[in-house]
């Protein structure tokens, strides 16, 4: 199984804040700083940045799109 780049560190007044595991640095997207969020879209963000990193790598392939929905 492939260890997951990101995961949650809860910080002070119960926020949390998305890190990169392997620096156990807050995650930066598009220049803003993934912390001091509440729990449920922390973990909204955790998940859909696992899911890019895992595609990134290759560890996961989404299905091809229906031709309908090509542009």
């Amino acid at each position: 199984m492939t260890t997951l780049r990101y995961g949650l560190k809860v910080e002070a007044n119960n926020v949390w804040a998305v890190v990169d595991v392997f620096t156990g640095q807050p995650v930066v997207v598009d220049g803003y700083l993934m912390s001091n969020l509440p729990r449920d879209e922390a973990d909204d963000l955790l998940d859909i940045l696992n899911l890019k990193d895992r595609i990134r790598r290759g560890t996961i392939q989404l299905p091809p799109r229906p031709p309908e929905d090509r542009g």
